[in-house]
C-alpha cells in the first residue's frame, strides 16, 4: 500500500519549497520587508499589477492590463459588473462546468444559457450558435482540463453576432494553441489559482485584457473592493500545512486522516474550494475581494515552476495514452493533443454502471479519483442544478459524458511509479 493517497485534489501542486513558503508566511510578521503578510498593500508595476517581472509571467500574461482578485469567480464577477450590459442579458456557457462560472452570471443579474459540448468536453460551436438570441451578449469559453476549445470557430461566431468573447482560463494557465497562449484569443480573460488548478495559491484569480475601456472600469470597480479579512487569508495559508502534516500521512490508515480533515473543517481552520451555500445557488460574502499579497507571493512561486509542471503533466499523459486498460475510452486521442498539458486526464468508462464500484475498489488501494468533475453538468454534482437555471435534457451529450468520465491525476506530485500503480489498480478493479 502506498503511504500517501493518489488524488486529483489533495495538495496536488504543493511541493517542499511551497510548504516552506507557506510556513514562512504563517509564522513571520514580515516577509522580505514588504509589510504585514495578512494585509499587504497593493504593489504596482508598469502594468498596474503586483507581480514582479519574470520571463514566464510576462510571456503567459502579456496583456496591456492585469488585475488580481481573491478567486477566479471574483474575477469573473468583476468582468460582468464592468461590461455595462442590460440586466437579464444572456451569457452563453457550456454544460459540464462548475458553479463558480454560473453563479457570477446570476449574481450580476444576467441569465446563463447552456450550450452542449463536443467530443473534447468543450463548448460545441454548432450548439453555441443555436442558443444565440437577441438577448445574447457574450460567450464564455472554458478550455476544459486544459484542452483548447474550437476557438477559431467560436471567434467567427462571436464576430458574426457581435458578441463579447470571454476566455475562462481556470484550467489552462500557460497552455498554448498554435503558438499562442490560451487567454489571448478573447476580448477579456480570467484565471484561477485555486487549490487544484495548474498554478495554486489556495485561492486567487486574475483578469487580463487589452481593452483600455474595460480596464478603466475594472480599475474603478476593484479599487472599491476590500481585502478579505485577515482570518480568511490566514486560513488559506494554514490549510495546506494542516493537510500535509496531519491529513495526508494518515489518509490511508483507517479513519485517522479523514477524521483530522473533518475536525479542521469543523474548527474552521480549513475550508472547501466550493462552499455549501454556493452549491445551493447562494452567493457568499467572501467574494469578490482583492487578492491578498500573501497569496500573490504563493502564486508567483509556482509560476516560476510552470514549465516543470507542464513537462511532467505531458509525460504522465503520454503514459496514460499508451497504457489505458480495456473497457475505457480516451477523450483526448490524437498524439498531437499531448503537446498541451492537462489539468486532469479524463477517460470514459464504457459501462458507466460499474463506475461507482470501480471507484470504491480504487479507494481501498489508496486511490481517490472522485474529484467533483463528473456525474452532472453543473459541478460539484451535489449542487442544486435548478438553482443554476439548467434544464435537464437541454444538453444531452454533456449529461451522457458526465456519467462516464473518470479523471486521472497529472500533477507534479504524481510520480511515474504512482501512475503505473494507478493503471495496474484500474486493471485489477475493472
Amino acid at each position: 500500500m502506498i503511504k500517501r493517497p493518489i488524488s486529483n485534489i489533495l495538495l496536488s501542486n504543493i511541493q517542499k519549497d511551497d510548504l516552506s513558503l507557506y510556513l514562512s508566511l504563517l509564522f513571520n510578521a514580515r516577509e522580505q520587508g514588504e509589510g504585514k503578510i495578512l494585509a499587504y498593500n497593493e504593489k504596482t508595476s508598469q502594468n498596474g499589477s503586483f507581480w514582479p517581472n519574470n520571463t514566464d509571467f510576462n510571456a503567459i500574461f502579456s496583456f496591456n492590463h492585469l488585475f488580481s482578485l481573491n478567486a477566479g469567480r471574483s474575477a469573473f464577477l468583476a468582468i460582468l459588473e464592468c461590461l455595462e450590459l442590460e440586466k437579464k442579458s444572456e451569457i452563453i456557457i457550456q454544460a459540464f462546468t462548475c458553479t463558480a462560472l454560473a453563479s457570477p452570471i446570476i449574481k450580476a443579474g444576467f441569465k446563463p444559457i447552456y450550450a452542449d459540448i463536443d467530443d473534447n468536453l468543450n463548448i460545441d460551436p454548432q450548439s453555441l450558435e443555436e442558443k444565440i438570441t437577441d438577448k445574447t451578449k457574450a460567450v464564455v469559453v472554458q478550455h476544459t482540463f486544459g484542452y483548447p476549445a474550437q476557438i477559431e470557430k467560436i471567434q467567427e461566431i462571436c464576430k458574426k453576432y457581435n458578441l463579447l468573447l470571454i476566455e475562462d482560463c481556470a484550467h489552462c494557465i500557460g497552455i498554448k494553441y498554435k503558438d499562442k497562449y490560451l487567454g489571448q484569443f478573447g476580448d477579456i480573460s480570467f484565471f484561477s489559482f485555486g487549490r487544484d488548478k495548474i498554478i495554486t495559491a489556495g485561492y486567487g484569480g486574475m483578469i487580463g485584457t487589452n481593452s483600455d475601456l474595460i480596464a478603466q472600469r475594472l480599475k474603478n470597480y476593484i479599487s472599491n473592493l476590500d481585502y478579505p479579512d485577515k482570518f480568511w487569508t490566514f486560513k488559506q495559508i494554514l490549510h495546506p500545512i494542516l493537510i500535509n502534516y496531519f491529513v495526508l500521512p494518515f489518509y490511508n490508515f483507517g479513519f485517522i486522516g479523514k477524521a483530522f480533515g473533518k475536525l479542521f473543517l469543523i474548527l474552521n481552520l480549513t475550508s472547501k474550494s466550493v462552499y455549501k451555500k454556493e452549491k445551493e445557488g447562494k452567493w457568499v460574502n467572501y467574494f469578490p475581494k482583492k487578492m491578498p499579497g500573501a497569496l500573490k507571493i504563493l502564486a508567483n512561486n509556482q509560476l516560476q515552476k510552470i514549465e516543470q509542471f507542464q513537462t511532467h503533466r505531458r509525460e504522465i499523459c503520454e503514459f496514460y495514452i499508451k497504457n489505458i486498460p480495456n473497457g475505457f475510452s480516451l477523450v483526448f486521442k490524437n498524439e498531437k493533443d499531448i503537446q498541451t498539458s492537462f489539468m486532469r486526464f479524463p477517460i470514459l468508462i464504457n459501462n458507466p454502471d460499474k463506475k461507482e464500484k470501480l471507484l470504491s475498489c480504487l479507494e481501498k488501494k489508496g486511490i481517490y479519483l472522485y474529484d467533483g468533475w463528473s456525474d452532472s453538468v453543473i459541478l460539484p454534482p451535489d449542487s442544486n442544478q435548478e438553482k443554476f437555471l439548467y434544464k435537464k435534457g437541454s444538453c444531452p451529450k454533456a449529461e451522457n459524458l458526465a456519467q462516464k468520465i473518470i479523471n486521472l491525476p497529472t500533477h507534479i506530485n504524481l510520480s511515474a511509479q504512482d501512475a503505473q500503480y494507478l493503471i495496474t489498480a484500474i486493471q485489477q478493479c475493472k
